[in-house]
């Protein structure tokens, strides 16, 4: 988990996800601090998080998309 934790961190920085950011580290540091704590909540605040990014992605990818169209 810290790995991927580690690889989703780059790429938030790579792709400027400031909120997604926080949210991985505090997950690190979750992990970091004692590997018998419950990973529920930390893991829950991380696929809110993704929706969101995923949701926005979609909403652009839309816009795009009708763009073209009226082009």
């Amino acid at each position: 988990l810290a790995a991927i934790a580690h690889k989703l961190h780059g790429v938030t920085c790579y792709a400027s996800l400031p909120r997604l950011q926080r949210n991985i580290l505090g997950f690190q540091k979750h992990l970091e601090c004692d590997g018998n704590i419950p990973l529920e909540k930390p893991v829950q605040k991380l696929n809110q998080e993704l929706t969101a990014v995923k949701l926005e992605v979609d909403r652009y990818l839309e816009l795009m998309q009708a763009e073209a169209k009226s082009s």
